[in-house]
């Protein structure tokens, strides 16, 4: 069986991967049933590839 380690290193050694950054959104909400959906907490998380571990990155 695969591990996948090669992918992860192939990954964090690419100049394309390593400039991305992924914008992780999450949102909940409490609505009633027969509402419309309201979020009424929302957070975002930046993350970049940095030594071959996905860190966060300051806004």
């Amino acid at each position: 069986m695969s591990t996948g380690v090669g992918m992860v290193d192939r990954y964090a050694t690419d100049p394309a991967m390593r400039a991305t950054t992924f914008v992780v959104v999450d949102f909940e909400g409490t609505t009633p049933t027969g509402a419309p959906a309201e979020p009424i907490e929302l957070g975002v998380v930046l993350l970049q590839l940095s030594a071959g571990r996905c860190r966060r990155r300051p806004a």
